[in-house]
This record gives structure tokens, C-alpha cells and sequence, in this order.
């Protein structure tokens, strides 16, 4: 009874006024636009592409909010080719379709890409029509009820995975949302998470058909398998005694607090060199590098013939698909989101034996809080403790290498839950 309470409640009340809402942002929000849009032409798209699939084998459906969540999924699909398998990878955000329309060629076992549109339940049901997945498979939090109800009624195992879940989330703290969320959470096969401590939330919900268990993190198999896949980029000649800083991902926030030690710094340490790659390339984004550091020269990625060419103090990153390789040859990473959206990946730097620093909002991101325990990361609360930590590293070489070499080999000791993940889906298809 409570089940079909929920269902009506989801069906009558926030999915109207939901779809209402994203409409309405859509106007005044490029991002949200573009994903709308995407929806147009999704199921004609789909059936176009799945007709290759191979029904002797089977198909797994990924739903994905973004690229982050994507990247975690990603190792497993290059598994399946090993068994035949197939995929098929949904994403909410238009972020996430520049990416893995690049990434398609790459995987002959994900047969199709595209954007999840809004979860009406006639909608989903089309969906499940045209994939008929063996099983599916939600990253980390991005739910949408009307798919798991209509995929549980038809017997579709669903898995969620890297499944997150802190005391504070409104889900898990708000009594109506707890109550509507263990509704759906019954759905579920397995529910499997990263860490302990989001397993033993989970496990306070009593779901006596879910499994509940702690497998770990495929990011660290992700980012560890981009690595070895990332084309070998080094240290242009002029900048073979430098230290350089990469800042990755950066928005204004995090410029309001760094940008000002950063100059200083090119005052103290004339051989440095900052290395900019904004999270959002924009004509605007650059301008206020530039501006900022206008006495100093300044060079672009996309105005030189080849990297080995740049030789200037400041040099910004204007394309996208460059950032993981900067890491590579980087003394320091400054990872941005701490001061808006939440810390981005701070994983790839890491791996690549780098120092991170990233300000203080990094729930997002459990490797951070860890990787901070180990002492191979920093977080900042404001251009004070940033100078600290910053110039700590700048300034002590051993202490820089040390904190760096915490860092990749904390990636590399926890990598392999992707093999765990596997078996688990296995087990949920085969069941």
C-alpha cells in the first residue's frame, strides 16, 4: 500500500511540477537547454543503433548523470568485450554527450549513447521497449522512479552502483524523502557502495530482498586505465626547470581565493610557470586570466602549431580533452569546485604522483577526504591556509615528492573493484 502511495504521489505531484520546473530553468539555462534538446529524436536514435545487438548475449543499460559517473563505468565496458557483452549508456547532462560521442568509437561493447529523457512513465516504458536490457545499472544517486518501478514489474535486475549515501543528504535525513527513497531502494537486486560507511546507511533502511555490500571505487581503475591510454606529452624546452602548477577545472570561486598568491608567487619564484585549464571554456573565462596576469606573457593551447612551442609564464588550456595529460607533467595540482559545485577529479593528478589542493567542498568526493588523511592532499578554506599549504609544497621539495608519491600510490592500492562489480552483475543476470 505504501508503494502505490509513493507511486501516486511521484505520478501526480513531482513529476508534473518537476517537468514543469526544467522547462521553465531551460529558458534562462544553456546547459539544461541543450539537454532538452537532446531528447528530441532519442528513441529513433536508439533503435537505429541497437540494431547490430546480438541477442545471444547479454545487454546491460548504464544510466549515468554526468561524466564523472560515466568515467566509473567506463572500465567495465571495456571488460565486456572480453565476454561479448553489450551496453548501453543514458546520461541526464550535455556535458556528458560531447564526451562519450567521442568515447563510442573506442568501445565496441557499448553499442549506443545517449540522454535519458524526462521519466514520464510512458517514456521509460518505450525505453525498456526498444533496449529490453538483461540488466540495469544506476551510478551513485541519479534515480528516476518511474524507470525502476516500470523495469522492476517487468523483472529487470537492477543494480545500483558506487552507490553514496551520507548522514546529511536530504534523502536520508528528511523523514518524507527517507520514506519515498526506501521505496525505491526495495526495487533493487543489489545496492553496493564504495565505502563502509555508506553501506552501513543503507543497511539501516532493512531492505530484506536487497543485498547491500561494499565493493569500492572503479575510479580507480578508470583513472589508472585513462592514464596508460593518454598520448605522452612532454615538458616543452623552455619549461624543462620549471615548476609548474596545473589548476584544473577552476571556476571563479576558486580564482577568488588562489589567483592572488598565484601572482605573487611569479614575483618570488621567477622559473615558475601556471598552467590554467577552466572547467567552463569560455571567452569570458580566459579573459580574466589574461587580464589578471596581463604583465606576464600569456599563451594559449589553441594558438600554437605544437605544445612543444610554449615557452610563456602563464599558459591557458582553451580546448577540452588536454587536462589529464597536463597532469602529467605538473610539480603541483590545484583542483577547482571546492568553493561552488563540489571538488572535481582530483584522482588524475594523484595517480600521476601530484600534490592536490582543492578547497573545503569536497564531500562529493570520498578519495578526497581520504587522500587529504594520507597527506597527499590539501584542502583550503581561504587565500591563508592556500598560501600555507601552497607554498609549503612550492618551497620543499622533498615534502612535495613525498606527498606526491602518497598520492599515486594510494590510486594504485585500491584499484580492482571493477572485477567485483562484474561478478556482481553476473550474478543479477544469471539469478
Amino acid at each position: 500500500m505504501q508503494s502505490l502511495l509513493a507511486k501516486i504521489i511521484y505520478k501526480l505531484i513531482i513529476y508534473p511540477v518537476f517537468s514543469l520546473f526544467i522547462k521553465v530553468f531551460a529558458l534562462f539555462h544553456k546547459k539544461t537547454r541543450l539537454a532538452l534538446a537532446g531528447h528530441v529524436g532519442v528513441f529513433t536514435r536508439l533503435t537505429e543503433k541497437l540494431q547490430p545487438r546480438d541477442e545471444k548475449h547479454p545487454l546491460v543499460w548504464f544510466h549515468v548523470a554526468s561524466v564523472g559517473e560515466y568515467l566509473k563505468i567506463r572500465p567495465l565496458i571495456v571488460m565486456f568485450e572480453a565476454r561479448n557483452w553489450q551496453s548501453v549508456v543514458t546520461y541526464s547532462s550535455s556535458s556528458a554527450a560531447s564526451w562519450l560521442q567521442a568515447d563510442i568509437d573506442k568501445l565496441p561493447a557499448l553499442l549506443a549513447a545517449d540522454y535519458l529523457p524526462l521519466d514520464s512513465s510512458a517514456a521509460m516504458n518505450k525505453l525498456l521497449n526498444i533496449i529490453q536490457p538483461d540488466a540495469l545499472v544506476f551510478l551513485r544517486y541519479d534515480l528516476w522512479p518511474n524507470l525502476i518501478w516500470n523495469a522492476h514489474r517487468r523483472k529487470v535486475p537492477m543494480l545500483i552502483m558506487a552507490a553514496a549515501l551520507h548522514e546529511k543528504a536530504t534523502r536520508h535525513k528528511n523523514t518524507l524523502a527517507r520514506w519515498f527513497y526506501i521505496r525505491l531502494y526495495k526495487c533493487f537486486d543489489g545496492i553496493y557502495t564504495i565505502t563502509n560507511a555508506d553501506r552501513d546507511i543503507y543497511q539501516q533502511y532493512h531492505l530484506p530482498d536487497t543485498t547491500v555490500a561494499t565493493i569500492g571505487d572503479t575510479g580507480f581503475d578508470a583513472v589508472i586505465q585513462r592514464m596508460q591510454q593518454l598520448p605522452v606529452i612532454h615538458r616543452p624546452v623552455a619549461w624543462q626547470n620549471s615548476l609548474i602548477t596545473v589548476i584544473g577545472s577552476h571556476w571563479p570561486e576558486d580564482e577568488a581565493v588562489i589567483l592572488t598568491q598565484l601572482k605573487q608567487q611569479l614575483e618570488t619564484h621567477p622559473h615558475s610557470v601556471l598552467l590554467f585549464a577552466p572547467h567552463e571554456i569560455t571567452p569570458s573565462a580566459i579573459g580574466r586570466i589574461k587580464n589578471y596576469f596581463s604583465r606576464y606573457t600569456v599563451q594559449c593551447w589553441s594558438e600554437l602549431e605544437d605544445f612543444s612551442q610554449a615557452d610563456s609564464t602563464v599558459f591557458i588550456l582553451d580546448v577540452m580533452g588536454k587536462l589529464s595529460s597536463m597532469y602529467r607533467i605538473a610539480d603541483i595540482a590545484i583542483v577547482g569546485g571546492g568553493f561552488s559545485t563540489g571538488v572535481h577529479n582530483v584522482m588524475e593528478p594523484a595517480v600521476m604522483h601530484v600534490p592536490v589542493l582543492f578547497g573545503p567542498e569536497h564531500h562529493n568526493a570520498q578519495e578526497a577526504g581520504i587522500l587529504i588523511d594520507q597527506h597527499a592532499a590539501f584542502s583550503f578554506h581561504n587565500r591563508r591556509t592556500f598560501k600555507s599549504d601552497y607554498m609549503k609544497l612550492l618551497d620543499d621539495k622533498e615534502f612535495r615528492l613525498q606527498a606526491g608519491k602518497k598520492a599515486g600510490e594510494y590510486i594504485e592500492q585500491h584499484a580492482g573493484a571493477s572485477q567485483g562489480y562484474l561478478d556482481k552483475l553476473q550474478d543479477a543476470i544469471e539469478k
